[in-house]
């Protein structure tokens, strides 16, 4: 949750104020995907979209710290402002 809001503060716009069950998007975008194979047209929302974005990508760098004297050069916010800059350099936003 924290990782959205920074994004969508860094891209200044506002998360949505629903959250869909889980279920509920599988079973949207099974449809999505059903008619985009019917109309050849290629769906935004996918099975593997739901589960990427689902699913839990957190990790820590505890261990990295401790054995190996591991300090980040740079915090989250800036990382995901490099990352956005990257990607609208790169035409992807």
């Amino acid at each position: 949750q924290e990782m959205a809001e920074i994004i969508a503060e860094e891209l200044n716009v506002r998360l949505p104020g629903i959250k869909v069950p889980l279920g509920i998007a599988n079973a949207m975008a099974w449809v999505l995907e059903l008619g985009g194979r019917l109309t050849h047209f290629e769906p935004l929302l996918t099975r593997s979209r739901v589960k990427f974005f689902t699913e839990n990508r957190a990790f820590s760098s505890q261990k990295a710290r401790e054995e190996l004297g591991f300090v980040p050069r740079i915090g989250l916010r800036e990382g995901v402002r490099r990352t956005i800059r990257w990607y609208r350099e790169k035409a992807y936003l």
